[in-house]
């Protein structure tokens, strides 16, 4: 008797110690990293992955926030889209939220990424729009997006706005569209030179901005906002303003397809700031679409466990989300966000991670059929897959 209780815990010992090395060897149980019920997979990585994503009060670092309940990430607060890639390429971080098309930039090596191409990402998933859009004392003569390079001839003055800190995405690509728009965008410094196609910027941090714009001092600001912003929230309480769009022109937007690929123009509601000092109506404008993106050497299972976990939670996720700062007078819930048709969507430059494909591919929404698919075109990096769905109620041009 005494022999077999001897064998049954020599047994037990060798059972428990080749599971012990399996579990730390190999996998770990998400209930191992952190308790919250949502964490039901084996992941072939103990530690948390970095997201960076942008400001706290932004939409990206509030998505960041909510999905690390939800999966075990750390989130990294940045200046945005262009930091982003930065800490990519050092490995700083391993995933990003930022704007798609200075993604698509970086990894082709397009405009100011022209001799310093960042090809250690790949695209995960499409996430959500923001829209960009001047915002103007409400006393300024202009009516449409050329009307800024006019203000020596309206006013007797170039008119100046405030763009945020030169690392962000703004900053980057609003600089490209006063060129395309034949505007001479300049900084602000002592000597002023006023003349017709010309208007002057300054950068800094978003407060600094509202508080020069509220005071006066500047004539408006550039954003890439959505309905969520606090500050345009809080700015809109204490500033007669209206809202500018950047509306279509089909020999602009075929220049601008160099460096915004692809290009949405979108119908954007201001009203969603809910303030008695705007009563302008809906604007046209270009939308820009937050993605996801790896670094290339991020596990396959990792990515793809993160996708599934996404999809199967996405409506709960998508509602915490619209919750944020959101009130029924404002009714301001974000548009377009977190479509499960949408969220494979991506410009055909960007590679597109494995652990991601197998996910698309296993739902249906990319294919091999050209007769099942919404287009005959397909992916650069992948010659006989096509996408099953469009990007719905967004104008493709």
């Amino acid at each position: 008797m005494l022999y077999f209780i001897l064998l049954f815990i020599i047994v037990i010992s060798i059972l428990n110690l080749k599971l012990k090395i399996i579990f730390r060897e190999n996998y770990t149980n998400f209930d191992r990293v952190n308790p919250l019920k949502y964490f039901k997979y084996e992941l072939p990585i103990i530690n948390k992955l970095k997201l960076g994503t942008a400001n706290k009060n932004t939409t990206c670092y509030q998505l960041g926030r909510i999905l690390s309940k939800y999966f075990p990430l750390q989130v990294i607060e940045t200046s945005g889209t262009l930091e982003n890639i930065d800490k990519l390429s050092s490995g700083e971080i391993d995933l990003a939220i930022g704007q798609e098309e200075i993604f698509s930039d970086a990894y082709f090596g397009k405009n100011d990424y022209l001799n310093t191409p960042k090809k250690n990402f790949s695209f995960v998933g499409g996430l959500f729009f923001e829209y960009f859009t001047i915002i103007l004392n409400n006393l300024i003569p202009v009516r449409t997006f050329t009307d800024l390079g006019r203000g020596f001839e309206k006013i007797d003055r170039n008119y100046i706005i405030g763009i945020p800190e030169k690392t962000s995405g703004t900053y980057y690509i609003i600089k490209k569209i006063f060129e395309i728009y034949g505007i001479d965008a300049i900084e602000l410094n002592t000597r002023v030179d006023n003349s017709l196609n010309k208007i002057y910027y300054v950068t800094a941090d978003i407060n600094s901005i509202i508080s020069l714009f509220i005071r006066g001092d500047i004539d408006g600001l550039c954003m890439i906002t959505g309905p969520k912003n606090p500050y345009i929230i809080n700015l809109c309480k204490f500033k007669a303003v209206k809202f500018l769009g950047i509306e279509y022109d089909e020999t602009k937007s075929n220049i601008m397809k160099s460096f915004l690929s692809p290009i949405y123009y979108k119908d954007f509601d201001p009203r969603v700031f809910f303030t008695t000092n705007y009563m302008g109506n809906k604007i046209i404008t270009i939308g820009s679409r937050s993605i996801l993106v790896s670094r290339k050497e991020v596990n396959n299972q990792y990515i793809n466990t993160l996708l599934t976990i996404l999809y199967n939670n996405i409506d709960s996720i998508r509602d915490e989300l619209d919750n944020y700062l959101f009130t029924k007078y404002r009714n301001n819930k974000l548009v377009d966000s977190l479509i499960p048709e949408n969220i494979p969507f991506v410009s055909k430059d960007l590679a597109i991670h494995p652990g991601a494909l197998e996910i698309f591919r296993k739902n249906g929404y990319i294919t091999n059929d050209t007769n099942n698919c919404y287009n005959n075109e397909c992916h650069i990096d992948y010659k006989k897959l096509y996408w099953k769905y469009p990007i719905d109620q967004v104008t493709l041009k």
